[in-house]
């Protein structure tokens, strides 16, 4: 068996990707030259500021040191702002922000430095409450992006604007919770690129905001709905993305049977989604007038096309939920 005095460096390497970087600087560091080396030269470091080590602590020290091998933080937006110059983090690839506490002038200082950083491919900003901030206008600062999410406090409705005759072509990726519907124009028109879409909407579906064009590139949907749509505003939404592969929904409290109609839903797939392959759908909180037809109505998901699908309904009498999704649905996006 090999001894440590004879493991190979990308051995060594190896080992620590698996170990948690304040772990690995805490137990490794100064043991040796040879392990400062790796560390120092080899070593890609991804640190969990919230949760592995103290800001106030360890930050100076601890993060000083491999600013430039640094490819992920994650940690409050107010102690990024105070205690790190983003132009020193030169192959920072991806960046997750805790929002909450910083203002919207900090949060416009901090997008303008995070345009500097020419690796950055992936923002995540969680518990924003600024209302009134263009969360569109990041990806003009950072034109790097193919990953964008973003997560609100407490219902927080996004402002997402881009100018018309902006397109974006290297987003790929977007998580937005919530969702507003009127910001559907930009992704369908201006973010040519995109490929997942995973959308938490708690207003109406309002087809007369919607755009005459279609968002070609978008193979991955994933909605959930918390407002008491129809059927038809719903069909009418996800028609704007004729090219999906993968659709999941989860729909609450709605009022419409057509959401357990199989034939809405087939007419759904077969004629506007005819590139469809895996579909999850997971209905909620139903009205009592439709727990009372639920159980029947799913025996209609039984026909041939379903069977062909192998699809599995299964329906929770107790907490009045439904669940339809094909057998082979366990994709995840990369």
């Amino acid at each position: 068996m090999a001894t440590p005095e004879v493991m190979p460096n990308e051995m060594f390497e190896e080992i620590f990707q698996y170990i948690p970087s304040c772990d690995l600087y805490y137990g490794f560091y100064n043991l040796n030259s040879r392990i400062n080396s790796i560390l120092h030269h080899l070593h890609q470091w991804k640190f969990d500021l919230l949760y592995q080590c103290s800001i106030k602590h360890d930050c100076q020290d601890l993060i000083s040191k491999f600013n430039k091998q640094i490819i992920y933080l994650l940690m409050d937006a107010n102690d990024f702002c105070l205690h790190f110059q983003s132009k020193n983090y030169i192959n920072l690839k991806s960046l997750v922000l805790l929002c909450e506490s910083i203002t919207t002038n900090q949060l416009n200082e901090l997008v303008h430095q995070l345009g500097s950083l020419k690796q950055l491919t992936s923002l995540s900003l969680t518990l924003c409450c600024h209302e009134n901030y263009n969360y569109g206008q990041i990806l003009l600062t950072i034109p790097t992006l193919k990953r964008y999410l973003l997560s609100g406090a407490d219902y927080t409705k996004f402002k997402f604007i881009l100018p018309t005759t902006c397109i974006i072509s290297n987003l790929e990726y977007m998580n937005i919770d919530p969702f507003s519907p009127n910001s559907i124009n930009v992704i369908i028109n201006q973010l040519l690129n995109l490929k997942y879409l995973n959308v938490d909407i708690f207003e109406q579906l309002t087809p007369s905001l919607l755009t005459i064009n279609k968002n070609l590139s978008l193979t991955y949907l994933r909605i959930n709905i918390h407002t008491t749509n129809q059927f038809d505003e719903f069909e009418i939404f996800v028609e704007y993305f004729p090219n999906l592969k993968h659709l999941s929904c989860c729909i609450y409290s709605p009022n419409d049977f057509n959401f357990i109609n199989d034939q809405r839903w087939q007419s759904l797939i077969t004629t506007k989604l005819i590139n469809l392959k895996y579909f999850y759908c997971f209905i909620a909180h139903l009205e009592s007038e439709i727990k009372e037809q639920a159980k029947t109505t799913l025996l209609s998901f039984q026909n041939e096309f379903w069977l062909q699908w192998n699809t599995k309904c299964v329906y929770d009498c107790e907490n009045g939920s439904i669940c339809i999704q094909t057998q082979n649905y366990d994709y995840d996006y990369d």
